[in-house]
């Protein structure tokens, strides 16, 4: 789903277009001024989604990956959109079958943000992948063990909904 910022201080206007980009699966941010248009432009993510496909047309691996690791740079205080850009780093080395540099960034992925969200599933599914497509297979259980290690247990949770399931 893609993010769309819509700057537009006609209300109608703006409604009729975020519900356009709700009927074709985006989700839209409206905003009725430029200055709060600014302000979510710098959450970040709308930058990133600015800055991937440009990254993406890159054919030098060598320069796509300096740009990858420059836009982690830039968006690694957001764990959900460093992990996306790993990713695509990762996506980018598979794509010249670069296998042990796609593992090294699945595994930056698990090991930086286990506890950040359900995006290290991913990570790990695709590094199993990369193991066992690398004849690595026996070490896709050391890869899950080591993850497991470092997952913070959830606390407890005293809700009768959790209780009685």
């Amino acid at each position: 789903m893609a993010k769309v910022l819509i700057i537009e201080d006609e209300h109608a206007v703006a409604s009729a277009l975020g519900a356009v980009c709700k009927r074709l699966s985006h989700e839209a941010r409206l905003c009725s001024s430029g200055e709060r248009g600014l302000e979510e432009l710098g959450r970040g993510d709308f930058a990133l989604a600015i800055l991937t496909p440009m990254i993406q047309t890159v054919d030098e691996v060598s320069e796509q990956n300096k740009l990858w690791n420059s836009a982690f740079a830039m968006f690694q205080s957001r764990s959900d959109l460093a992990a996306s850009i790993r990713m695509s780093q990762a996506a980018m080395w598979e794509k010249h079958n670069d296998i042990d540099n796609a593992g090294r960034c699945y595994e930056d992925v698990i090991q930086r943000y286990a506890n950040a969200g359900p995006f290290v599933i991913n990570a790990l599914q695709k590094a199993e992948g990369a193991l066992r497509n690398s004849n690595r297979a026996n070490l896709v259980p050391v890869l899950y063990e080591r993850t497991w290690t470092k997952i913070t247990k959830p606390r407890e949770a005293n809700s009768p909904y959790v209780t009685q399931s």
